[in-house]
Order: structure tokens, then sequence, then C-alpha cells
């Protein structure tokens, strides 16, 4: 699984991490809590913990694999900076 995100103003270091009380996401509908969010997708409780999440340096969410991807909050158009990132289960490895 891949994904190209248009970071507007990238704030590194960008990291992966699991999910953490109160976690958001800024998506084009407005901010939704992770929580929230896994309830919709009907991710179960146990694999909510194992859902990788891509943050940057302030802790923003930017992208939950399979899941979602955070809304760039300036215009795309004029966004020059995009990252290309994949992830592979890590099981199958």
């Amino acid at each position: 699984m891949s994904e190209c995100l248009a970071l507007a103003s990238p704030r590194f270091p960008l990291t992966i991490r699991a999910r953490r009380p109160g976690d958001r996401i800024h998506l084009t509908v407005g901010t939704r809590k992770l929580k929230k969010l896994f309830l919709e997708a009907r991710i179960p409780e146990p694999e909510r913990r194992q859902v990788p999440l891509l943050v940057d340096g302030v802790g923003s969410v930017l992208w939950i694999p399979g899941v979602a991807e955070a809304t760039p909050h300036a215009d795309t158009s004029e966004t020059k900076n995009v990252l290309h990132i994949g992830i592979s289960d890590a099981k199958a490895v």
C-alpha cells in the first residue's frame, strides 16, 4: 500500500507511531477523532492498537494507511512538497 501526500508546509521529523488518546486528523469535512473514525471504518478495537499512524513533528496525524489521509492546510495547486510513502504488512515480511 502506498500514498502520495501533499505536504503544504512539512514539519519534520515525520514518525510512525501507534494511536494515542485524543488523536485527531484534519479531513475535508473537518477534524475527526481517530476513535470515531475507526468505529465508522468498523476496525475492531484490538486491531486499532496495531494501525500505524504517520505524524509530523508537532504530532499532527498525516496518514492512516487504508483508512484516511489528512487534508493539506494550503492550496494543493501551490504545494511543492509531495511525499511518496509505502507500507507493507510487517507480518508478511
